[in-house]
Order: C-alpha cells, then sequence, then structure tokens
C-alpha cells in the first residue's frame, strides 16, 4: 500500500511541478512533509518544515525547503518534490488526544 502511494505521490509531483504535491499552498512552520524521491530506509525522509530558500545562480536554482527532526539536524528537499504527510507520532499530538480521551471519560462519568 505505501509502494503505491509513494509511486502516486511522484507521479503527481512529476506532473505538477507545484509546491508541495497535492496543494497549491506553502506549508507552515512545523508542519510534516516527506521527501518522495526518498527511501522508506532514509532518516530523513519525513521531517517538519521550517522554512522555505529560494536559490538563484547556476546550480541548483529553485524553490527547496529546510526540514528538522526535531534534534538538531536541518536537511532540504526541493519544493516539488515533497508532500504533506500525517504527523508520525508526534508526542504533542498524543498528548492533545490524551487529553480529550481523558475529558471524554470524565463527562460520561458525570452523565
Amino acid at each position: 500500500m505505501d509502494a503505491e502511494r509513494t509511486a502516486a505521490q511522484m507521479a503527481e509531483a512529476l506532473q505538477t511541478g507545484g509546491l508541495a504535491v497535492g496543494t497549491d499552498r506553502t506549508p507552515k512552520f512545523g508542519e510534516w512533509l516527506r521527501g518522495i524521491w526518498a527511501s522508506p530506509s532514509n532518516p530523513i525522509r519525513d521531517g517538519r518544515y521550517v522554512r522555505t530558500v529560494r536559490r538563484t545562480g547556476i546550480l541548483n536554482p529553485g524553490t527547496f525547503y529546510e526540514l528538522t527532526d526535531g534534534q538538531g539536524k536541518f536537511w532540504q528537499f526541493e519544493a516539488k518534490a515533497t508532500v504533506f504527510i500525517e504527523a508520525p507520532n508526534d508526542p504533542i499530538k498524543q498528548r492533545r488526544q490524551g487529553t480529550i480521551r481523558r475529558s471524554v471519560k470524565s463527562v460520561e462519568r458525570l452523565i
């Protein structure tokens, strides 16, 4: 399933050539992006968006997204070769969901 989705993302990236495949918007700080050409075993395949870098000149011109793993490591992917993804094991999201579950349970006890 993951291989099929990745192949579809690669095909879409080639066709659109747009920023963050599948949308016409730029990412916001902290959103999760995936480099579609990176293999599943690549440790820097997924990362949080930090900033947009526009390169001019002869070598590698274009728009790039700088990503981080949240632990001090930074890297760049070409903007047209990235896709938005759900946060993989995001601790903040997990805490928020846990708080909501606890709140729902406490309200159910009151009812």
